[in-house]
């Protein structure tokens, strides 16, 4: 698929975001999502602040914060030609935020490098999407970041895909070599783990 198909079809999906019950559907991510053994097995999770229409996970990170989990916010940076992906902690959910260099929402300060960039400490990160599919892999907002945070990640860490599951389909038609899948999406409906 070309990259103008590919932009066309971000600007459809978009607009399919906006007519979703997003409020309803994320709540019932986030109970679904308290339920599961990974939640429960998870200490140190890298969240997303939502972007309109996106799926919020708030009650999900207050969840964290009774439970006593660390909870973690994705930053990326330029760095000459390369992009940075690193994380900094959320300490509160009324901590202020910033507009990152690429629209999201970020803590104040550097963020957590190392000699991989996303930490050794993160056991789950979850993944926003515009959709995806049922091996795992996700049409996103075009910046890439999220294939580059995922292909940093140890290969211990749980990655979940989230997304309504209108949007969750069988099959992409445009995966690239750069594109790297999520272990497990979550919708409104299941928890679902990708075989590949």
């Amino acid at each position: 698929m070309n990259i103008e198909k590919k932009q066309l079809l971000r600007s459809v999906l978009k607009e399919s975001l906006k007519k979703q019950p997003m409020k309803d559907i994320s709540r019932l991510i986030c109970d679904s999502m308290l339920n599961s053994k990974i939640w429960q097995s998870s200490q140190n999770i890298l969240f997303y602040w939502p972007l309109k229409y996106e799926i919020n996970l708030k009650n999900l990170i207050k969840s964290a914060f009774d439970q006593s989990k660390k909870c973690y916010l994705p930053k990326a940076y330029s760095k000459g030609n390369k992009l940075i992906c690193t994380h900094s902690e959320l300490r509160s959910l009324e901590q202020e935020l910033f507009r990152g260099q690429f629209g999201n929402m970020e803590c104040a300060g550097l963020g957590l490098e190392s000699s991989s960039p996303t930490s050794s400490i993160i056991d789950l990160v979850f993944v926003p999407a515009l959709m995806f599919d049922r091996k795992g892999y996700r049409l996103g907002r075009g910046l890439g970041f999220y294939d580059r945070l995922i292909a940093q990640l140890p290969s211990k860490v749980i990655t979940i895909g989230v997304i309504p599951e209108s949007l969750f389909v069988e099959k992409l038609d445009f995966i690239d070599e750069w594109d790297k899948p999520v272990h497990n999406i979550i919708t409104e409906k299941k928890l679902t783990k990708i075989i590949n």
